[in-house]
């Protein structure tokens, strides 16, 4: 007999889950001797969202995203005026950025929400009564007056005027008692309006007493049902990473499963305060650029089975530093067009397998696998970063989009801002140091059943 589970209750049947599936787990392998050392799991949204979903429509809806998500870093802060985030605000434009979701819990007494996570940008914000236009959301929406740790921020308080350095966001003056409100804008035209406000927050066991973030009450845009909202991981000063400064040390690591060639998505695991110890570790530099809060790698080739391929003709030399950015809202990786015709070509000559076309079209370079024996045929890849290399297996750098059919995992940037995307990251554990601006892998299984 089939059981009908409203949305509300599958919400809190997946809280419950999700915590049954810790208790049993083997969190990742990060720095045990560091304090203030928190784990949380990172939820893939069609597990969250839709679990009736087959994995071709897991992996088209996953590559429509990520094309709106290069899109959305390439916009960048330049581009957005107060007068065309409020134009903006008028009209739903769908917007579906992030793969993945944490828990966390905001106010006295704490409430618990679920929200996207997002390397590529820095407010974090979630959906607050009196609303006067929200996305439905499954969770109640956060009840301030409820709150005793709840503060307004003046609009000519040092923390309204210093934060600007936030892509797609504008701070004015808000209400009669002059309140700091905001308006931030996304690449596709998805905004977010409300009061900037001060509040404690609280990550698996760690808890700040005072987190600048967005109550939001004017959200548009066809937003998850699921999320009450976006937790910004980007580098900038409103970013949740910067705000928990000295008690992570600058330090955060997430560790995302396999995904391409699996028929069912799994939770991975987001460490505050942890980095990447033990013996394979890869580090590189992080790269900072002035008024992006993005994360910036230093890539200078990548060898395809036996032919290594250099980005330009001088590939060591300083004038490429900082040239793609890392990001957790990219499915597929972008790279230049002549890179990405280089490797694309160099993937033809060497696998031997019957050449399909992509039924998702998204992508060009696709190929016919019948057993996995085929899967075996598909060339393994290395990415040589600036100060070291990390090596893909196959499910890193191919997807599997339709019956019989595996793809190249990799796009043409079209946008001018090649990006480091998530399906070369699973079953790495991926480090940041802020401090030392350092981005450190090590190959791991990030599977919840390991």
């Amino acid at each position: 007999m089939a059981i009908d589970m409203k949305p509300y209750t599958i919400i809190l049947f997946y809280f419950a889950l999700i915590s049954l599936l810790s208790n049993f787990r083997v969190s990742m392998i990060i720095n045990a001797a560091a304090a203030n050392i928190t784990v949380v799991d990172l939820i893939p949204r069609d597990l969250l969202l839709n679990s009736s979903l087959t994995p071709t429509d897991r992996v088209r809806n996953s590559l429509l995203r990520s094309v709106r998500r290069a899109k959305f870093l390439a916009a960048g802060a330049s581009n957005f005026s107060r007068r065309e985030l409020a134009a903006a605000a008028t009209t739903d434009i769908v917007y579906d950025s992030s793969e993945y979701f944490m828990k966390f819990s905001v106010g006295t007494p704490p409430v618990e929400f679920l929200a996207k996570v997002d390397t590529g940008t820095d407010l974090t914000w979630i959906q607050c009564t009196p609303c006067t236009n929200c996305y439905h959301q499954t969770q109640p929406l956060f009840d301030r007056r409820r709150s005793s740790s709840y503060r307004h921020v003046p609009y000519n308080s040092r923390t309204c005027t210093s934060s600007v350095d936030s892509p797609g966001l504008v701070k004015y003056s808000r209400g009669s008692d002059d309140r700091c409100g905001y308006l931030i804008g996304y690449g596709d035209g998805a905004t977010s309006a409300g009061e900037i406000a001060a509040e404690r927050l609280t990550v698996g066991q760690l808890s700040v007493p005072e987190i600048i973030f967005g109550c939001g009450h004017d959200n548009r845009g066809e937003f998850s049902e699921g999320s009450a909202g976006m937790v910004g991981l980007a580098g900038g000063s409103l970013s949740l990473i910067n705000q928990l400064g000295s008690s992570i040390r600058g330090k955060f690591a997430y560790c995302l499963p396999e995904a391409s060639f699996h028929a069912e998505p799994d939770l991975g695991n987001l460490s505050f305060g942890g980095g990447v110890s033990g013996r394979r570790v890869v580090s590189t530099p992080l790269v900072r650029k002035a008024e992006s809060p993005y994360y910036y790698l230093t890539l200078e080739g990548i060898t395809v089975g036996n032919r290594r391929l250099n980005w330009g003709s001088s590939s060591r030399s300083s004038d490429g530093e900082g040239n793609i950015v890392i990001d957790t809202g990219t499915t597929t990786s972008r790279l230049p067009a002549e890179l990405y015709r280089q490797v694309a070509a160099a993937v033809e000559r060497q696998v031997k397998l019957k050449k399909k076309r992509d039924p998702q079209e998204f992508l060009s370079d696709c190929f016919e696998v019948k057993t996995s024996d085929d899967y075996e045929k598909l060339p393994t890849m290395v990415f040589h970063f600036r100060g070291g290399d990390v090596k893909l297996r196959n499910y890193n750098g191919f997807v599997e989009t339709g019956r019989r059919t595996a793809c190249l995992a990799f796009m043409a940037d079209t946008y001018n801002l090649p990006i480091y995307g998530t399906l070369a990251q699973g079953n790495f554990i991926v480090g940041y140091d802020l401090e030392r601006m350092t981005v450190s892998f090590k190959r791991s299984r990030c599977s919840s059943e390991w």
